[in-house]
């Protein structure tokens, strides 16, 4: 446990000659921490019981007939102190009796019965255990053992403690056990057992924020022991400074219900003092201040103030006589003021300000009223946001107040209605028009107060509700939004389909392995998906997942929402990364348990469709999607420890075993590994409008310039493309930066050899191209086959350059090659014709030819014979296009009746037959012609 809402004790020690036989020096503390201080029985001994202290000792002694209780109190309310005290009296130890004592006897004045109790089992010397814990814990089993194992030593029992020292417990029952069996340790064993939980709203704060909130279960468990325990009684008491369900803060219905449900196991200890001690307090410290309120026209004030508020039912537990002598020594502050401080305190103070600063902050000679104390409070009440907060009352009270600036001390019965109506534990409480214009009578009388309240309600900026005479700030909706979330949830009946839903209201997050990406220019990213066991088990489930259109991997988290299906998860993690390399499996340690808060979040949109609800009022609306928020804030903080890494929440698989994975960078490594093991010679091209899967239509049209200019200029410098052109920079990206295209002599240019590109990535590429586009084959070559193995492993060539390269391998490494499209010749290969060949490839035919001396003698007289150019040599690679272009050119010239008349020989019919057939340039110069 991490003691971190308190600080450090800080000593201030002064002499105290009030008590005789006592310590000769008290220790006084500006904070009690009951971990830190529950060895030390000098820090109480300054301990001043009031009449509520004293009924929180008597629960926490077991004298109530209860064992578990909630203790609510705010900052600064001595619950703390009251506790440690109480732990000394449990432990008894002799160190600590004389402490014991003195405190005693100034409980003797306000309980003789229960001084008597205290001192009793001080005399038999009864000894009992303490388990003290204070704030957040990630293990409970673990806190309570070294809870526990500290009270043993403190009580000097050495040999249960040396039974608890090395081990480890991982659950409460472990701690449940060893209780049970203490208590049957005959003559050692503790006459009792007390767990005190400070700071406990710490913990639930920490279970909201982590996504933790249905871990309560302990708590419940811990309650029903305490209660069923015969051999060593024991209590319980969590220490906090609002009821537990306000915690909850944004958490979804379905947990607030749950901690309801908890919260039923423990009775509650409102422990606001508000007891005639604390009154009394309040008025001796502002008649010290003030200087003393003798004056007889103060005394007759007090008198009428006096009547009117035990009218109006304020103090009821004080006499007329000892209020009367009350307000007369609390003015100038007015008797609502005085009533209302404990209270607002209570419900909004923070530890910087309570009712104790308040005092020292107030003018001693000015009236000190309800708007004071707002004035005061208003910072704190700003920042309480939590459900059940301050946070709207203020807003609506700073909105009617920017209303009314043109009304004397309109302002001052607005605060004053504000704070009337806040509520104790979260609720508005109800106000009276009569009680804020006694509260606004404090400035202006009672004639005055009555004429202002009537005014703003007349101007709509108080509400007054005739029929219960209820007067607030209030303009909020009456439709009980939170029953007709239950209702709808409780209306459907088909489970809820929880990855479904999850990838609706929170997509997967895209992961991308940064240092591979940085280091081979590229930008590979991992896909990520939410997916339950037993759909993620099966080989089709398994090939969607890693063969995603566009990602380079698959990150799949497994939603588990039971023991059993974390262990099969972890199983099948295993086996299926040890099948697919770019695979990764998140395994979460605990069941997820979304249904409720997803179900939760699909009845919200549902009543957000109810346009009846709707029209209702004005404020459903946005209270819904406040709801929605806070539901979908829940779910988030859920999945961040499985989303993200951190070591414990979340087991992580990848190539068949549990990764260690301490944060985000781990997970970018392991993912950068497995691009290496898959893509190890995937080409280096710094160019990332280009390298990607999909360019845009903007990048797609630069390319095919690109490509234009390689097909008719290879040889100029720079292709000769001049500017700064988008298709000039994807050129030097790609062709010059890289070294496939360099300068050959003084003005020539070429592209390069496999061998000479520096990038052993592009070097292989190259080398594949080359072979592709210049190796004889007696068939065609599938042009969807070779992009597929460009583009999968070991390269990962992006499709966004493979037309141009392959372009450029047509120009670098010339060969007698043919293209035809659906069994029709493509004579001239256009930019638009390399586009189409990579999105269409089965509709191509792609042959590179082997062809001998002879071939090539019958192809060179074919073109010199048709066209006319004796004596030219042409290239080998441009062999069968010039051929069969110059058969065409021939062709096209003929007169049209040469084409129809049979006035011709039988072999020139045929010859005439095989050029008008619309076949491949290969069947027709090489198999129709001969």
């Amino acid at each position: 446990m991490s003691p971190k809402s308190k600080s450090a004790p800080a000593k201030v020690a002064k002499r105290s000659g009030a008590e005789k036989g006592g310590l000769s020096v008290e220790t006084l503390l500006r904070s009690i921490n009951v971990v830190f201080d529950v060895a030390e029985p000098s820090r109480v001994a300054h301990f001043r019981p009031t009449g509520k202290s004293v009924s929180l000792l008597r629960a926490l002694l077991g004298l109530q007939g209860e064992a578990a209780f909630v203790v609510v109190a705010p900052y600064g309310s001595a619950k703390s102190l009251a506790s440690t005290y109480c732990a000394q009296v449990v432990e008894n130890r002799p160190d600590a009796r004389e402490a014991i004592q003195i405190v005693s006897r100034r409980i003797g004045v306000l309980s003789p019965d229960l001084a008597e109790t205290i001192g009793a089992r001080a005399r038999k010397q009864h000894s009992g255990l303490v388990v003290a814990l204070n704030g957040p814990t990630d293990n409970l089993g673990e806190s309570l053992r070294a809870a526990l194992l500290e009270s043993l030593r403190r009580t000097g029992r050495k040999a249960l403690a040396k039974r608890i020292e090395s081990a480890r417990w991982s659950a409460v029952e472990s701690f449940l056990e060893f209780i049970a069996e203490t208590a049957k340790a005959g003559k050692d064993a503790p006459d009792r057992l007390l767990l005190v939980w400070d700071e406990f709203g710490r913990h639930l704060e920490s279970l909201v924020a982590g996504g933790r909130a249905g871990e309560l279960n302990d708590l419940q468990t811990l309650a029903e022991f305490a209660s069923r325990q015969q051999g060593m009684p024991m209590t319980m008491a969590l220490l906090m400074h609002q009821p537990m369900v306000q915690y909850a803060g944004s958490a979804p219905q379905g947990v607030r219900n749950e901690w309801a449900k908890i919260a039923g196991r423990f009775e509650t200890v409102e422990f606001v003092d508000d007891s005639r001690e604390t009154y009394r307090l309040l008025s001796e410290a502002m008649q010290a201040r003030s200087g003393g309120n003798a004056d007889a026209k103060v005394g007759s004030a007090a008198r009428t103030i006096t009547a009117e508020a035990k009218r109006l039912g304020l103090f009821a537990d004080l006499p007329k006589s000892t209020l009367e002598e009350l307000v007369q020594a609390a003015a100038p502050m007015h008797a609502t003021a005085l009533w209302l401080l404990p209270r607002t305190s209570a419900r909004v103070a923070q530890n910087e300000r309570t009712l104790f600063t308040f005092l020292g902050s107030v003018d001693p000679k000015a009236t000190v009223g309800l708007a004071e104390i707002y004035d005061y409070f208003a910072p704190v009440m700003r920042g309480d946001m939590a459900t059940g907060g301050s946070y709207r009352q203020y807003l609506e009270a700073e909105s009617a107040i920017a209303k009314c600036a043109d009304i004397e001390f309109g302002a001052q019965a607005v605060k004053s209605a504000c704070l009337l109506g806040l509520g104790l534990s979260g609720a508005r409480a109800r106000a009276s028009r009569e009680l804020v214009e006694f509260a606004l009578s404090a400035y202006c009388g009672l004639l005055k107060a009555n004429t202002i309240v009537s005014e703003l309600i007349k101007r709509k900026i108080l509400l007054h509700r005739k029929h219960s005479n209820e007067l607030s700030v209030w303009h909020g909706t009456d439709a009980d939004l939170r029953g007709r979330l239950e209702a709808e949830m409780a209306r459907r009946s088909e489970p809820l389909n929880v990855v479904a839903a999850l990838n609706a209201e929170l997509p997967a997050p895209v992961w991308k392995p940064i240092r591979y990406n940085d280091d081979f220019k590229v930008s590979r990213f991992y896909r990520s998906e939410y997916r339950r066991v037993a759909e993620f088990a099966a080989d089709t489930a398994l090939t969607r997942a890693s063969d995603a259109p566009f990602a380079d991997g698959h990150v799949v988290y497994l939603i588990p929402e039971s023991e059993a299906e974390c262990e099969r998860a972890r199983e099948v993690a295993a086996t299926l990364t040890k099948q697919t390399r770019n695979l990764v499996v998140a395994v979460p340690a605990k069941p997820l348990r979304l249904s409720m808060p997803l179900g939760e979040i699909d009845a919200i949109h549902a009543l957000q469709r109810d346009k009846d609800l709707i029209d209702s009022d004005p404020l459903v609306a946005s209270e819904l999607q406040q709801m929605l928020e806070d539901s979908r804030a829940h779910v988030q903080r859920t999945m961040d420890s499985v989303l993200l890494p951190d070591g414990k929440s979340t087991s992580w698989y990848a190539d068949g075993r549990q990764r260690l994975l301490g944060g985000a960078a781990a997970l970018r490594e392991l993912l950068s590994q497995q691009m290496e093991k898959r893509f190890p010679k995937a080409p280096r091209i710094a160019n990332e409008l280009v390298v990607r899967k999909k360019p845009t239509a903007v990048v797609v049209n630069a390319r095919k310039k690109l490509v234009l200019a390689i097909l008719e200029r290879s040889g100029k410098e720079a292709l000769g493309i001049e500017g700064k052109s988008a298709d000039h920079s994807m050129f030097r990206c790609l062709l010059l930066n890289t070294g496939l295209y360099r300068p050959q002599g003084d003005e020539a240019w070429r592209f390069a050899s496999p061998d000479e590109v520096a990038d052993k990535g592009l070097r292989e590429v190259w080398r594949e191209f080359k072979d592709f586009v210049s190796t004889p084959a007696p068939e065609s070559k599938p042009l969807g086959r070779f992009f597929t193995t460009l583009q999968e492993s070991p390269y990962g060539v992006r499709d966004g350059v493979i037309p141009i390269l392959f372009a450029a391998a047509l120009k670098a490494f010339p060969a007698p090659v043919t293209l035809s499209k659906q069994g029709e010749y493509v004579g001239d290969i256009l930019p638009s014709t390399v586009e189409d060949l990579f999105r269409n490839p089965e509709q191509y035919r792609f042959t590179v030819l082997d062809l001998g001396a002879k071939e090539c003698a019958y192809l060179r007289g074919v073109h010199q014979l048709f066209s006319g150019t004796e004596g030219t040599s042409p290239a080998d690679g441009d062999l069968v296009r010039l051929a069969f272009e110059s058969v065409g050119a021939w062709k096209r010239q003929l007169p049209p009746a040469s084409l129809k008349t049979y006035r011709i020989s039988p072999a020139a019919k045929k010859l005439r037959d095989a050029v008008n057939q619309p076949v491949d340039a290969l069947v027709l110069l090489l198999n129709a012609m001969p």
